[in-house]
């Protein structure tokens, strides 16, 4: 019952960045969201990537904090490179 909730959450936290990844991608842009959220966001997951690695590997959270790595990456991307509007 108990990794029943881990595999809720993780699937709550994995898809949790999916509607502002498409919507950077889809506006070109990720102006709506700060910059100082993005940075922190990405350093906590790395971070705890790191952790999790280093101490537990428990797979499951360790692809969890990737698959969040991967999707802040994205948001900073078309923060700092938004694509231009012609």
């Amino acid at each position: 019952m108990i990794a029943i909730l881990g595999y809720i959450a993780m699937v709550c936290l994995i898809t949790s960045f999916i509607p502002q990844v498409i919507k950077s991608i889809k506006d070109g842009h990720s102006n709506g969201v700060s910059l100082g959220f993005i940075i922190l966001a990405l350093v906590g997951f790395v971070l705890m990537w790191l952790y999790i690695y280093l101490t537990t590997l428990i797979i499951p959270v360790l692809l969890n904090y990737g698959f969040n790595s991967a999707m802040v990456l994205v948001v900073l991307y078309y923060k700092l490179f938004p694509r231009k509007v012609v």
